[in-house]
């Protein structure tokens, strides 16, 4: 009987051995060529005003497309989605960033930003920046509809937190209705 364990345990060992020793990194890299211009035609779909309320509560997000110069040394740009925020809890404005929807990207005004997600053309992933906490998190939005989107997910973003002189302290608590549905205005 002991025999019969110790042959499995060397046989799972050199399975597992032999599976990890196979196993690769994902390489997303990318070479740029000068004069590139990426674009996505999938964030289309997600331009415009979008709205979630319940009783005194609301949630605005605001997305445009913008191709952007990528900040590499080639002259490269790629489409993506600039977005602003608005954020009202129990009647009262905790964000609002909305005023800006009329700048662009280079004037660093917007809270939302991302290039999209390639091979899931019904989903965005935009990091989000919590004005009032001073700090980014991760969103996952799922297009639904022509009205309608979902927001699926909403996490900090990983990684050390550093607390500066001067600025709030990191909260890991998150502000953002999730699990919502919000229609286009």
């Amino acid at each position: 009987m002991k025999l019969i364990i110790k042959t499995l345990i060397v046989l799972m060992v050199t399975f597992v051995g032999v599976n990890f020793s196979n196993c690769k990194a994902q390489n997303q890299s990318k070479d740029f060529a000068n004069g590139d211009n990426y674009l996505n035609n999938n964030l289309d779909k997600f331009v415009g005003t979008w709205k979630w309320s319940n009783n005194d509560d609301l949630f605005i997000l605001i997305f445009k497309k913008e191709n952007i110069k990528l900040p590499i040394d080639n002259d490269v740009r790629a489409d993506a989605l600039i977005g602003f925020h608005k954020l009202v809890k129990n009647g009262i404005t905790i964000e609002d960033n909305t005023q800006f929807i009329y700048t662009n990207y280079n004037e660093n005004k917007g809270s939302l930003f991302t290039f999209g997600e390639e091979e899931k053309p019904n989903l965005i992933d935009p990091t989000i920046f919590n004005i009032s906490r001073n700090k980014n998190l991760n969103m996952i939005i799922e297009y639904i509809d022509n009205n309608h989107l979902k927001i699926t997910s909403i996490k900090n973003t990983p990684g050390l937190k550093l607390n500066f002189p001067g600025k709030p302290k990191f909260d890991p608590t998150i502000i953002y209705p999730e699990n919502i549905i919000l229609t286009k205005q």
